[in-house]
């Protein structure tokens, strides 16, 4: 098997993501701090009001977080349509100064990577009816749940109408998943043609909403931002630390990563350098395996599985090191 690619996004995702959760009483400060020292250090900066705007964290982490919210709350729109200044992020700022919203989302699809590789916007023009539609998906090997795509489809308009004085006309929206409970919330933003349970996630607008000025054009901040994002890119794409890589590959499929020879193959890599590595970074392969099986428990909640299915999907040899585990957590099986 070939090494899988690791895959980070912008810290600012990830942290924001958290701030709301703890702020909503979906995660507790203590359980984001199990998740991992690098995602909780990067929230504490970001509490104490450092920048985290250029810093990354392993997309897991995100993932992990969406599926911690109740699918049936309106939480992923409330956020979405939330415009918090504080968490913009690089590839905010820079399209923040951009001419107009037609650049401005050029910008933002050709550069998506900065915020988060897996977001996949494509723009289709139709002159004849002077319209405009954006398609959205994620692509990338972890699941993302429904309630991301939300989050996404919601923020692009949300945050649209924050760079422009005339809110945009959204003609009809459609939605991959079904219909939520807070539908009526949808027309205040989207319109009244709306679509759910749709093949694909497509918001149509008025072709002249994308030539709209925006209040906070500026050139030579503009090209200043985009130095500034090359240099991110390069280091992004040559990103290889060592306890990010092995977190991907434990959440990539934990029953079969969670055994160390199995790792090291598909690692090319030796045991000791593998014990070194992960010890300059302050982390063990015990701690990672132990953090991705709380959190894949977490995420599996809400399955129908049985204990020696849950097992196995963990990593456990056998059900009784399940128990144990579980037993360890304050849990019940």
């Amino acid at each position: 098997m070939s090494k899988l690619q690791l895959k980070t996004v912008s810290a600012i995702a990830v942290v924001d993501l958290a701030h709301e959760l703890i702020l909503r009483n979906f995660l507790s400060v203590e359980v984001l701090r199990q998740m991992g020292m690098d995602v909780f250090t990067q929230y504490r900066l970001y509490q104490q009001g450092e920048s985290i705007a250029e810093n990354r964290l392993a997309e897991h982490h995100l993932v992990a977080l969406w599926d911690r919210v109740d699918a049936k709350s309106d939480f992923a729109f409330m956020v979405g349509r939330t415009v918090n200044a504080k968490a913009k992020g690089l590839l905010a700022n820079w399209i923040s100064y951009s001419d107009t919203l037609e650049q401005a989302f050029h910008i933002f699809q050709r550069n998506v990577g900065l915020l988060n590789y897996a977001e996949c916007w494509r723009l289709f023009e139709d002159t004849n009816h002077n319209e405009v539609a954006l398609v959205f998906e994620f692509d990338s090997a972890l699941s993302y749940p429904n309630l991301a795509i939300e989050r996404s489809m919601v923020a692009i308009i949300a945050w649209a109408n924050h760079f422009v004085s005339e809110p945009l006309e959204v003609k009809s929206a459609s939605f991959t998943y079904p219909e939520p409970h807070h539908r009526d919330q949808y027309t205040t933003l989207f319109g009244e043609h709306l679509t759910f349970s749709a093949d694909e996630n497509r918001i149509v607008l008025a072709l002249s909403n994308f030539q709209q000025v925006l209040d906070s054009s500026n050139p030579y901040l503009r090209d200043v931002l985009k130095m500034r994002a090359r240099t991110v890119s390069l280091l992004i794409d040559g990103d290889s630390n060592t306890t990010s890589q092995v977190q991907t590959f434990l959440i990539h499929d934990l029953a079969k990563y969670s055994n160390i020879e199995t790792l090291l193959t598909d690692m090319h890599m030796s045991r000791a350098t593998l014990y070194r590595k992960l010890k300059h970074e302050g982390a063990t392969f015990s701690e990672l395996v132990k953090q991705a099986r709380q959190q894949l428990l977490s995420s599996q909640r809400q399955t129908e599985l049985s204990n020696d299915e849950r097992a196995a999907l963990l990593g456990f040899n056998d059900v009784s090191s399940y128990y144990r585990f579980i037993k360890h957590l304050g849990l019940h099986g």
